[in-house]
């Protein structure tokens, strides 16, 4: 065997970070999802927030999922400011509703043990008022399975 350098193309590694899945129901796009075990999303709510999966991008039978990376969400009824650690909130998922999904900022100090069961899913870039309107803030997504109930 020899060696193929220079004779192949140079090319960078290929990350996906939009994927398209079925959904359970009705998604609002820009909201934080979970996956099902039968390979479906629908929105975080109640304790099915605890492990978020990516972003919806689309609406539909179908939506497009961001993964990780830079992505704007929608922001809950709570004030955000740039640099907040967020987390997915609670609740039942309706458009006129800031619940199921949004974001909010976590209520806990970053230098406390507290934060890894406030389910951190990325930091704000940007920042939002208080308000029950719909209001998008672009955080950079980052999701971790960092609840100690969950290991």
């Amino acid at each position: 065997m020899g060696q193929l350098k220079f004779k192949q193309a140079v090319t960078s590694p290929s990350f996906t970070i939009d994927v398209t899945h079925a959904t359970t129901g009705t998604i609002v796009a820009n909201r934080v999802v979970k996956l099902t075990s039968a390979n479906e999303v629908k929105h975080t709510t109640g304790t099915s927030g605890r492990v978020p999966y990516g972003v919806a991008l689309s609406t539909g039978t179908t939506a497009v999922i961001r993964l990780f990376g830079i992505v704007d969400i929608e922001a809950s009824s709570r004030a955000i400011k740039r640099g907040d650690q967020v987390r997915a909130t609670s609740g039942a998922v309706a458009s006129t509703s800031r619940l199921g999904g949004t974001v909010r900022t976590s209520t806990n100090a970053m230098t406390t043990a507290a934060p890894i069961r406030h389910n951190i899913v990325g930091t704000a870039r940007t920042s939002a008022a208080a308000g029950t309107t719909r209001r998008l803030v672009s955080v950079f997504f980052r999701p971790t399975i960092n609840n100690p109930a969950l290991l």
